[in-house]
């Protein structure tokens, strides 16, 4: 009943047999007949055609759970072959969102592709619930993110740490007699943020303040929506952008303000003599960034050497 699965999670995956048949290059007709032998072999249906997307039925759920699993059994079996073989091949896919896509992980690809050049590396951007989706899914090895995943899915091991700071357009009236809070990107660079003897601005200040924020869904967003919380703010939220670069390029032209991560602001190309950047005093503004992968998945040798490339103490 698990010999063409692959047809029953694609069925699920694009929520119509039309669909799934296109991506399959197979006809629908026979997609159907071979959907309807296995939901025979096993007596039960396992969609809803009813619904409008077609849904699955409590049986489906379950047998999609289980191909899942036969599938990350599978993978972890193929990894070890190419392991024990000592071929070194196979693929590594990691998932990441645009911001560590382009500043960070750059240098570690080129190393990683210069030193294993026969093992194919596949990088993949998206929002953090995306990603942590990808990874359960298995289309993802692993995933570079600062939101920590359920610690009983997923394990995880320290890459390094960011904080987020405030960035105000220095046109706007707010910034007026904040001169004793305010640093520059060089600040930013010397790090002089994060230091015990810079003061924090008081946030209430900016409430009134046009906001740019990231979309529902990243790690990012959370923060900054606690954040709002406990300093008693309702922000104005003028726009909602997927990506932290993106933000940060809008808010350089003098748009709105947001916080944003010293990682970019180090990296940025983006002209910042505009802009004005305040340290808060908040517990949510530093946040470890990790490696995370599959509980219980094989470790394979390409994902022990990126990690051990990359973050050399681990747990790996």
């Amino acid at each position: 009943m698990f010999k063409k699965k692959e047809l029953v999670c694609a069925v699920n995956n694009e929520k119509s047999f039309s669909k799934a048949a296109e991506k399959l290059l197979i006809s629908q007709p026979s997609l159907s007949a071979s959907i309807k032998k296995i939901e025979e072999e096993i007596g039960v249906p396992l969609f809803d055609r009813s619904t409008n997307p077609i849904q699955l039925t409590e049986c489906g759920r379950e047998y999609i759970k289980c191909a899942e699993q036969i599938y990350d059994t599978e993978n972890s079996f193929l990894n070890y072959i190419n392991d024990l073989t000592l071929l070194r091949t196979g693929t590594l896919t990691i998932g990441t969102n645009h911001l560590y896509s382009a500043y960070i992980l750059p240098p570690l690809v080129s190393t990683f592709i210069n030193t294993h050049p026969n093992i194919r590396l596949n990088l993949i951007e998206g929002s953090t619930d995306e990603l942590e989706s990808k990874l359960f899914n298995g289309d993802i090895d692993l995933v570079i993110d600062t939101k920590e995943f359920s610690s009983g899915l997923f394990d995880k091991c320290y890459f390094g740490v960011e904080h987020l700071v405030l960035a105000v357009p220095r046109k706007f009236k707010c910034n007026l007699n904040m001169m004793q809070y305010q640093l520059s990107t060089e600040d930013i660079i010397k790090n002089k943020h994060i230091k015990p003897e810079t003061m924090s601005v008081p946030f209430h200040i900016f409430k009134d303040e046009p906001f740019i924020l990231m979309k529902n869904g990243s790690d990012t967003r959370e923060r900054t929506d606690r954040i709002f919380k406990k300093h008693g703010i309702k922000p104005n939220i003028v726009l909602e952008l997927e990506q932290l670069s993106t933000v940060f390029h809008i808010i350089s032209i003098g748009t709105g303000i947001s916080l944003v991560s010293d990682t970019l602001i180090r990296h940025t190309h983006l002209d910042t003599e505009n802009l004005c950047f305040y340290k808060l005093n908040d517990t949510d503004l530093l946040r470890n960034i990790f490696f995370q992968y599959k509980k219980n998945k094989y470790i394979s040798y390409a994902m022990k050497e990126f990690i051990h490339l990359s973050a050399p103490v681990s747990r790996l």
